[in-house]
């Protein structure tokens, strides 16, 4: 048979066959397995979600000061929200770790889940347990398998079982008519199971036990966490657990926990900025001390306290200095002036010669008492005679006067000798000390420039070190919690609808998988649609065992030829010697010549005989009935049937061909010289 063009086409026609046929078979799969998603869903517990919500504030701001902040809070307040997107991302990477949901499991020992078993009905207890199971933190961190507790309530007695398995079950311990508290061990953990009431009432309590990193693993994976907003920096928590009062008290304590934890990372910075600053603050205090000395080494050895205030006074001083130099020469001139005049025996008037601030008693005065008795000595002369006495008297007083000016005068001009001697000195050694103090200006600069960094440096340092112990001892935590944990107004459906769509979907499914391969397994042609595989639907006439009309078989066959060859095969007994016999009837009815060659087997049909016959009655008849003695042997003689008037009527009876048998049989036979005939009882 050629060109299969519908091999790989899905008939929905026959699937649906199927499960009418079927139906009680998919009726009682789709009930039973939906009855038990239902019979899950009225067995497990309401879930209960809670919400809660955390504002991750920026309080760096704070902490910078006004050093350099304020491009940094300009950018904030134009940007949207007070937090770079990067910032919130970390901070939701910190809050989704496996750490925060560890310790909050060993904050609430959620490693131990309680369980009451009230008929079917199982309730999850949280605080409200009347009974407690407790391990050691050592067992819960170091157990490698979880395990379950049973404990039965009786009489304030307890019947405890420590086991492993859910269906398969291994007992590890057992005690029982146990009296509370009661401390058991097992291979995995040790473990104490104690009463949290004294009115204890009877009831079947199971604990489900597993290790802190097991629960914070799950913990992790049910908590569901999520930005709140792009243009602000909250961030929404979403836990869902049969206990309401669980639910809440895990968001809480998670919260918490991140608050703790962010805390502990900020004493943690602040703890090593600290221990820094210090050992920088005690270096930078040995280095000041040094760079103290150099300064105070500089100022002794130049001989300057401050350069600045003392340059001017130098330079005044160094002026005065000269000043006082001429004034010294001035009277050193004088003295020797007057010293000549009087040691040669000059008897005229001396040169007068004044000093400020200098009074009557001084050598002015002197000098003036000399004068004026000089001019009474000069005016006795020209009016007295010698001998007189007034004027031997004032000659005698003049030359006392000489005697003690000169003197006084040569002591005087021994000392301003001496006095212009130390002056020059001083003034030398004044000017060589101006004359370098550039040199140690520059110097004194770069030590002041030196000491003033490390001082600034050091007051720095005092203040960071400051605010790393603000920061250190701070209780500020960065998450601020908007909402506290709440509870949804109704429990959640969500579990429930997914449980019965799932029961559903497995309900319709898993039937209808069922049948496909029983429909595969068997895969019978039934109706002529099963048939489209092959592309002989349209050339398939179904008929019913009971008809006494084969008319339609008749009209197809004339509305292909006129005149041709029909080589005409049934699957069964009964239908050869039935079908063909109505056919050739029902054409001899309508006055329709035909012919009937019966030959013994297929390799007749292909001889030259057999075929000569057929020519012969071809010429009396418009059709003649060549009967294939098996359907199964009609392949054998497709040279002949696929002739240009040949024409093949395949008898077959409904539920008895395999779809596979049917192409087998017919391999190699052009679909258009097949009509297929579907009896059906």
């Amino acid at each position: 048979m050629k060109n299969k063009e519908y091999s790989n086409e899905i008939d929905m026609r026959r699937i649906i066959r199927e499960i009418k046929n079927r139906r009680w078979l998919f009726i009682i799969l789709f009930l039973l397995i939906f009855g038990l998603a239902v019979a899950y869903v009225a067995r497990s517990e309401s879930n209960y979600t809670a919400h809660s919500t955390l504002l991750i504030e920026d309080n760096s701001g704070d902490a910078q000061g006004g050093r350099g902040g304020s491009m940094l809070q300009m950018m904030r307040i134009f940007s949207t929200g007070g937090f770079t997107s990067s910032s919130v991302d970390n901070e939701m990477l910190l809050i989704s770790t496996v750490d925060v949901a560890l310790r909050t499991v060993k904050t609430l020992n959620l490693n131990v889940n309680c369980i009451e078993k009230k008929g079917l009905k199982n309730h999850t207890l949280f605080e409200d347990a009347p009974i407690s199971l407790t391990l050691d933190d050592e067992c819960a961190d170091t157990m490698k398998k979880a395990f379950s507790v049973r404990v039965e309530i009786t009489d304030g007695k307890a019947d405890i079982r420590a086991y492993t398995g859910r269906f398969f079950k291994t007992t590890l311990a057992e005690k029982k008519n146990a009296t509370l508290p009661c401390h058991i061990s097992t291979k995995y953990a040790d473990f104490t199971i104690s009463a949290n009431t004294t009115d204890l009432k009877n009831g079947t309590f199971v604990f489900g036990v597993t290790s802190y990193s097991d629960a914070a693993w799950t913990l992790y994976k049910e908590v569901d966490n999520k930005i709140l907003d792009k243009l602000a920096d909250g961030v929404v928590f979403t836990y869902t657990s049969p206990n309401g009062n669980k639910a809440m008290a895990v968001l809480n304590t998670m919260m918490n926990e991140y608050n703790l934890k962010r805390l502990e990372r900020k004493r943690e910075t602040s703890l090593t900025e600290l221990n820094f600053i210090t050992e920088r603050i005690n270096s930078l205090y040995t280095d000041l001390r040094e760079s103290e000395k150099e300064v105070e080494k500089f100022k002794s050895e130049s001989n300057f306290v401050n350069i600045e205030a003392e340059a001017p006074i130098l330079l005044e001083s160094t002026l005065s200095a000269h000043e006082d130099l001429l004034k010294e020469s001035a009277q050193i001139l004088y003295y020797e002036q007057v010293l000549d005049i009087l040691e040669n025996g000059n008897d005229g008037m001396l040169p007068a010669f004044s000093t400020p601030g200098e009074g009557g008693g001084g050598k002015s005065g002197m000098i003036g008492d000399y004068n004026e008795q000089m001019a009474l000595l000069l005016e006795l002369r020209r009016s007295a005679k010698p001998g007189n006495k007034a004027l031997s008297s004032a000659e005698e007083r003049v030359n006392e006067m000489r005697s003690s000016i000169i003197t006084s005068f040569s002591q005087l001009l021994k000392a301003s000798k001496q006095a212009i001697s130390q002056r020059k000195s001083i003034v030398g050694s004044m000017d060589s000390h101006l004359n370098k103090l550039p040199a140690f200006e520059r110097e004194y600069i770069n030590l002041s420039r030196d000491q003033l960094l490390k001082n600034e440096l050091y007051a720095f340092l005092v203040e960071k070190r400051e605010n790393a112990l603000m920061k250190l001892n701070s209780q500020d935590m960065l998450g601020y919690v908007i909402d506290k944990a709440y509870l949804e107004p109704k429990p959640s459906i969500k579990k429930t609808m997914m449980v019965l769509a799932a029961g559903f979907i497995l309900g319709i499914g898993f039937p209808l998988i069922i049948i496909l391969m029983l429909m595969k397994r068997s895969d019978k042609i039934r109706n002529a649609y099963d048939l489209r595989k092959f592309s002989l639907e349209d050339n398939t006439i179904e008929l019913n065992l009971t008809d006494t009309s084969v008319n339609s078989v008749r009209s197809a066959i004339m509305t292909r030829f006129a005149k041709a060859t029909i080589y005409i095969t049934a699957s069964n007994s009964d239908l050869r010697e039935n079908m063909p016999k109505r056919l050739i009837d029902s054409f001899n009815a309508a006055g329709i010549p035909v012919s009937e060659i019966n030959p013994p087997d297929n390799d007749c049909i292909l001889g030259s005989e057999i075929q000569n016959r057929v020519s012969d009655c071809l010429k009396d008849s418009n059709y003649v009935f060549v009967e294939v003695p098996e359907l199964s042997q009609i392949k054998d003689i497709a040279p002949v049937a696929n002739a240009g008037n040949a024409l093949c009527i395949l008898i077959i009876a409904a539920d008895e061909l395999i779809r596979e048998q049917f192409a087998r049989y017919t391999y190699g036979i052009d679909i258009d010289k097949i009509i297929v005939v579907l009896v059906s009882k």
